[in-house]
């Protein structure tokens, strides 16, 4: 607008429709407690010695003990006291 504040061609679309335009949201505060069995230390992608792994898992150490997850999605497919599960040593 000449004679208005600047608006961008979207903004005037939106006044003209009678929408709302240029309201900010209210940001909402979250707080969230996670459990410390839920806080991961470190994640490996090989071993101590440096040799990697077969290509899908990786190791997640927590506090209590490790996991191994598929790297793509996170699966669980085992842990340090059971090793990688049977059928999951099948797919692999």
């Amino acid at each position: 607008s000449i004679s208005g504040q600047w608006m961008s061609s979207h903004g005037m679309a939106q006044e003209f429709a009678g929408l709302p335009y240029g309201i900010k949201s209210i940001i909402s505060k979250v707080n969230l407690y996670l459990p410390a069995h839920h806080h991961v230390e470190s994640v490996h992608f090989t071993t101590p010695k440096g040799v990697p792994f077969h290509p899908a898992p990786a190791v997640v150490q927590i506090p209590a003990r490790e996991y191994i997850v598929l790297k793509d999605n996170g699966m669980q497919v085992g842990c340090e006291e059971h090793g990688v599960a049977n059928v999951w040593m099948r797919v692999l």
